[in-house]
């Protein structure tokens, strides 16, 4: 059980004109003021009170996180931004799970979002952003039972359980877990071979997979993807190569797609072959292509010395 004393580091900070400590397990502190009469919550250690109808957890009327975040990551830019809780457990606000955004990003950036509302919709992400107000006809589900304070252990696993399956699966949590629930903060959940998603059966075609009259290999699947060439190729657009590569049983591609309006353009996939048929996963989809040479050098075990770019903690 995490207590208020569980905590590594502190900062301070002044919120709205008030001073605060903070601490990373998300607990707060109001220091009172000189010449002031001492009120109720001063000088008292508390990680809020939930909202009952949200979900998130308040200091008096204030969204605790933001005062954790002003602590830890400095103050926002501007009024536009909000803050983004990266593993959506509205209750998990050690800062490394925080972040600034915008409204528009913190609801189209992260992909736990993004696969929510690809399920709720039947639509795809890109075609939701292009009209956002569709949303409007939808009435989002809320699921806050099981957001709750988390230890450092717990929020990483969230985040992997939850990524997981919005990167990775078809598969509703529902279906192999149940409902959304104390599993999430468990050791890393990993679905059965059979469950990841196999991009050649959902309306795509990868025009230069070898057929079952050519050599079944990952080499001469990669011979045939020269930069330029289709990848990928949907109702909607194609995807060219850009470069591959063969590394530790995979076939890595990264390409582009050739619509220059598309909001996420880049794509870093890898391709197995498993008992003689092949295997397509997307790793990541970028905004930028600098953010898929990132992806395609995790691939193969790189250091990566730059700067993380925009789509690395997306």
């Amino acid at each position: 059980m995490i207590t208020v004393d569980t905590y590594v580091n502190e900062r301070e900070c002044e919120f709205k004109g008030e001073k605060y400590i903070v601490r990373d397990n998300g607990a707060v502190m109001r220091l009172s003021k000189k010449n002031y009469r001492k009120r109720r919550l001063d000088n008292k250690w508390t990680f809020g009170v939930e909202d009952k109808t949200t979900g998130y957890l308040k200091f008096s009327s204030i969204p605790i996180h933001r005062i954790i975040a002003t602590a830890f990551l400095g103050s926002p830019k501007d009024s536009n931004h909000v803050v983004d809780h990266i593993n959506t457990n509205r209750q998990d606000n050690t800062p490394g799970n925080l972040r600034w955004v915008t409204r528009f990003e913190n609801v189209f950036l992260n992909p736990i979002t993004c696969r929510k509302l690809e399920r709720l919709t039947g639509l795809n992400i890109d075609e939701i952003i292009q009209n956002p107000k569709i949303l409007e006809y939808y009435k989002v589900p809320k699921n806050i039972a099981w957001m709750r304070k988390v230890s450092s252990e717990e929020s990483r696993n969230c985040y992997q359980n939850l990524m997981n399956w919005a990167l990775n699966s078809r598969i509703e949590p529902s279906k192999k877990r149940g409902t959304i629930g104390e599993w999430v903060y468990q050791t890393r959940y990993l679905p059965p071979k059979e469950d990841t998603l196999e991009h050649g059966k959902v309306d795509k075609v990868y025009p230069c997979c070898p057929s079952d009259n050519e050599e079944r290999s990952l080499e001469n699947y990669q011979r045939k993807l020269q930069p330029g060439t289709v990848f990928l190729e949907t109702e909607i657009t194609k995807y060219v190569v850009v470069e591959s590569t063969i590394f530790d049983g995979k076939l890595i591609v990264r390409s582009r797609d050739v619509n220059e309006q598309a909001l996420k353009p880049w794509f870093v996939s890898f391709v197995t072959l498993e008992n003689g048929r092949f295997q397509h996963e997307l790793v990541k989809s970028c905004f930028v292509e600098e953010g898929s040479k990132e992806f395609f050098d995790i691939m193969q075990d790189k250091p990566w010395e730059s700067n993380h770019s925009l789509d690395y903690g997306c």
